[in-house]
């Protein structure tokens, strides 16, 4: 890993700023940007940048998003064959609303990507509506949220619907706004598939109760949540077997 001066920290941030479209003057606001990187003729990976002011400086956080190793097997989300079979059920309703919840970073997007992979036919209007597009799926309608051009996610919602779509990835229910209009779009002959950041099924219709959404829409309304969490797993490449004494498996609370 390579570890530059520090005395290039503020040249290097400007650098990366400029790569990714963002305001090299603006030293007081937090600012989301994105680099395409080709390296070779078919192969371009995309970096996601955080950029936030901090006392000291400027701090730049980069995520990796490779497309190459984005897998939209429904066999690889981790669920069991009853919930797999659940959930391609749902996808093929005309209408209603797919709900995944679970915390930041639990996979969510890609469960809804997944999904959306597995509707994706010419003969289907396929729009998504996300802040910021993570994944390029070819086909598919993708809108970016930009608040600068004052594109938030109920006015773009709303120009989705006029588009005559039959299928609406909309990446978060933030507001009341934003929920009324997916519920009311998942009624109207339209497949809905979003996230809540909820730790459970049941907090979902929760968090969407307190916005103010009523019971009798939730019911009328939702075809499926989803509740979902990484669970942690051996690196196919560097795992070893190990042996180990009887006593580590009970200090980790396996019985029996």
């Amino acid at each position: 890993m390579t570890h530059p001066p520090v005395k290039l920290s503020a040249r290097l941030a400007s650098r990366i700023n400029i790569m990714a479209h963002l305001d090299i003057s603006e030293r007081r606001a937090p600012q989301d940007g994105r680099i395409r990187i080709r390296l070779t003729s078919n192969r371009t990976i995309d970096v996601r940048v955080n950029s936030l002011p901090i006392l000291w400086g400027e701090k730049i956080v980069l995520r990796l998003l490779d497309p190459l190793h984005t897998n939209f097997d429904p066999n690889s989300l981790g669920m069991l064959t009853a919930q797999k079979e659940q959930y391609l059920n749902a996808l093929q309703k005309p209408q209603g609303l797919i709900l995944v919840t679970g915390p930041t970073g639990s996979g969510k997007s890609l469960t809804l990507y997944t999904g959306l992979n597995a509707l994706n036919e010419s003969s289907k209007n396929i729009s998504t509506l996300e802040d910021p597009v993570e994944i390029t799926l070819e086909g598919v309608n993708q809108l970016a949220i930009n608040s600068k051009a004052g594109v938030s996610f109920p006015s773009a919602l709303r120009a989705i619907l006029r588009q005559d779509p039959d299928i609406i990835m909309l990446g978060e229910i933030r507001d009341l706004e934003t929920a009324e209009i997916a519920l009311r779009a998942a009624q109207t002959g339209h497949l809905v598939l979003t996230t809540l950041h909820t730790l459970s099924a049941a907090a979902s219709l929760n968090r969407l109760k307190s916005m103010g959404i009523p019971n009798y829409n939730l019911a009328n309304t939702i075809t499926l949540i989803i509740a979902q969490r990484l669970a942690r797993k051996l690196c196919d490449y560097c795992k070893e077997t190990v042996e180990i004494s009887e006593k580590i498996p009970i200090e980790q609370g396996f019985t029996g």
